[in-house]
């Protein structure tokens, strides 16, 4: 486990690159806040962390799978990463803090990732948590049917209402599917 980093990994290379393409400076892994966020827009209040899915237990299948052995090791592992992440994350929303999950399986679609991190750092909120691009995709994406936009935002509105303290993009696109409409 030596040579597994928990800094400078090619999914955090990924994320900075694209974000530096978009224009937005930010700094690494500042120790003063919650869990060191991986990437940090002070004058924005926001933080991004890039987790691997199987260290920080993600639902794809990467991260659902167990090892072999020493099974109880691992399961105990990955269960105190979890709780230790969404401990930061709740301390860094309520300092005020916006955040962002990126999960390794997401960054595959670069263009869908782009646009995410965009709205992500363009938008106006305080003090919430995304636990996916696209949920910040969906709110913010030009090229979704009005009624898709709308449902997106009703839940973003929640949201800003202290309604909801996360969004689950995994239930936002089952809402979108069940529409039963492409998304163009």
């Amino acid at each position: 486990m030596r040579a597994v980093r928990s800094r400078d990994t090619g999914p955090e290379f990924t994320v900075r690159k694209l974000v530096r393409e978009l224009g937005y400076g930010y700094r690494l892994h500042p120790k003063d806040l919650p869990g060191k966020p991986d990437l940090v827009f002070r004058g924005r209040r926001k933080a991004v962390f890039v987790h691997g899915c199987f260290w920080h237990g993600h639902s794809c299948p990467r991260g659902n799978r167990t090892p072999k052995r020493n099974r109880e090791y691992w399961t105990s592992k990955i269960s105190r990463n979890r709780a230790r992440d969404e401990r930061n994350i709740r301390e860094l929303v309520s300092m005020g803090w916006d955040i962002l999950v990126l999960w390794e399986c997401q960054l595959r679609d670069t263009d869908r990732l782009r646009v995410g991190l965009r709205a992500f750092l363009e938008s106006d909120s305080e003090g919430r948590w995304v636990d996916d691009v696209g949920a910040v995709e969906a709110s913010r994406h030009g090229a979704m049917a009005a009624q898709d936009v709308a449902l997106a935002e009703e839940v973003l509105d929640r949201m800003r209402a202290g309604e909801e303290e996360t969004i689950d993009a995994r239930e936002m696109w089952a809402e979108l599917d069940q529409l039963d409409r492409p998304i163009s």
